[in-house]
């Protein structure tokens, strides 16, 4: 009969474990604890006085704190790994890794004969390496995230990349591993120390006639060296070391933000001159009284231009970035293509690359291109090299240098039930560029009276088609207006309110 759990008060076999996927990586990593501190102390007496519980509390702690402080963090390395989620989806490809820690330290024990010596080296790696080597980690993280939320450009911080996420997770494998080598030192301690007294020769060292001339010269090269280094460890200079990699540490996110070692440098271009400028023209025409002369307002808009610099180095680490749109392009249809594109009126927002970069460039706007607040832009083909993207728009401008004069409205029987309402406008260009009118706001044609369906439009005297009709605007494809010529637009409808005689 195989062996029984009490787990949560449930009695569970070992195969049971197979039948929940999600926790069979946490009880091998569990098991692989428990042979791990199994095989190195279970000579001990401590260990052999131990609770069961207490074991399995034991080999618990050993498990994950050798996943979260060797395996883990060797996982992370790879820039590939950064967007598996800490947990348990890091844990089920990790698991295998940590049995082989294991697999290794239990055949050392195993098969070497000067365990003193093994528990030695052992209490030396987890109470003076490692834990010196976590506590050096956690302040280097430290002073990463504090620098990297202060100093980095907002495109960075917000960026889709792991940065941040790579940064956090190593500060929470810092102190852990910090945590678990207090933790385990005092076994390995306990267990060295009881080794030395009952089970070994000691560390006399005997020096034998038969060793050769290089070897006594390596022993006593060893044997300075380690004095040497015993003297500045009790010496008032010991700080000194520690004190330079702090600041060496300290100024690589500065360096970086010059140089861009590791992140990207995004140059922006606001409003840059456009080859291309085009100025788009709408009129809204507003009557004071029922027939008389309306008053004529002109909105003009041009195209604008705004560039973004991507630099990227050799060894670029994000290979992707997120650029905050600017509340000009807020509340724009956001359009993504490799070659420029004219709209028949002023609305949209266009981001271009140039077409040479193909697929090696993705600008997907998020969340969606309706309600776009960033640009995300993936780059990991085109690491090391320079590239721009560009951001065109319609932007409000002044113009004093076009005028508009209506005729008077007059209107021509038709039949018992409506007239044809005829208006005419003259549009004079006086400026040094074209214009080309794309919308006519009309307030006559939002009165009950007016047929919105009978709507015609002429420019120059031809019929324009298509036209689109919206409550009191019309909209068509954009009519050309040289410099220094004048163009004729003319509307008519009818209308069940017989015009005046």
């Amino acid at each position: 009969m195989s062996a029984k759990y009490t787990v949560m008060n449930v009695e569970m076999d070992p195969s049971d474990f197979l039948q929940y996927p999600q926790y069979f990586s946490l009880f091998m990593i569990w098991a692989s604890g428990y042979i791990f501190v199994y095989s190195i102390f279970r000579k001990s007496r401590a260990w052999k006085e131990l609770d069961s519980t207490i074991k399995v509390v034991v080999a618990l702690i050993t498990g994950f704190g050798i996943e979260f402080c060797l395996v883990l963090p060797l996982f992370y390395l790879n820039m590939e790994n950064l967007n598996t989620p800490l947990l348990l989806p890091a844990f089920d490809k990790t698991w295998t890794y940590n049995w082989l820690i294991t697999a290794l330290v239990a055949v050392l024990f195993l098969k070497v004969r000067n365990r003193e010596g093994l528990l030695k080296a052992l209490h030396i790696t987890f109470a003076k390496l490692l834990y010196y080597m976590f506590l050096g980690w956690s302040l280097i993280a430290t002073i990463f995230l504090v620098e990297y939320s202060s100093l980095y450009s907002a495109y960075i911080r917000a960026s889709s990349s792991v940065f941040s996420f790579y940064l956090g997770v190593n500060l929470i494998f810092a102190v852990f591993g910090c945590l678990f080598c207090l933790f385990f030192q005092l076994f390995t301690e306990s267990a060295y120390e009881e080794e030395k007294i009952y089970g070994g020769r000691g560390y006399t060292f005997v020096a034998r006639k038969h060793y050769s001339k290089m070897n006594r010269r390596l022993f006593l090269f060893c044997l300075n060296a380690r004095n040497m280094i015993s003297r500045f460890l009790e010496s008032n200079w010991r700080f000194v070391p520690i004190l330079i990699v702090i600041m060496s540490i300290a100024v690589i996110i500065p360096l970086d933000l010059v140089f861009t070692f590791f992140t990207p440098k995004v140059n922006s271009h606001f409003d840059v001159t456009d080859p291309h400028r085009l100025v788009y023209v709408s009129l809204t025409a507003q009557f004071r009284d029922y027939n008389e002369t309306p008053i004529v307002y002109i909105n003009f808009s041009r195209t604008t231009l705004d560039m973004y610099e991507i630099v990227s180095s050799k060894y670029d680490r994000l290979g992707s970035l997120t650029i905050p749109l600017e509340p000009q392009y807020m509340g724009q249809y956001v359009m993504v293509g490799h070659y420029r594109q004219y709209y028949n009126e002023p609305k949209g927002l266009l981001v271009i690359s140039d077409y040479s970069l193909g697929n090696n460039v993705t600008l997907t706007p998020l969340p969606t291109p309706s309600d776009a607040k960033t640009l995300q832009i993936n780059y990991e083909k085109m690491k090391g090299q320079s590239f721009n993207i560009t951001l065109i728009y319609w932007k409000n401008i002044a113009n004093s240098s076009v005028f508009v004069t209506p005729s008077q409205l007059r209107g021509v029987y038709l039949n018992a039930t409506y007239d044809v309402w005829i208006q005419e406008f003259k549009i004079v260009n006086s400026s040094e560029e074209s214009i080309y009118l794309y919308e006519m706001r009309y307030d006559r044609l939002s009165f009950s009276e007016a047929n919105r369906d009978s709507v015609q439009a002429f420019w120059n005297g031809t019929k324009i088609e298509p036209i689109t009709t919206f409550e009191n605007s019309l909209r068509f494809s954009p009519f050309e207006i040289k410099p220094n010529q004048t163009a004729a637009f003319t509307i008519q409808f009818l209308s069940t309110n017989k015009f005046p005689e």
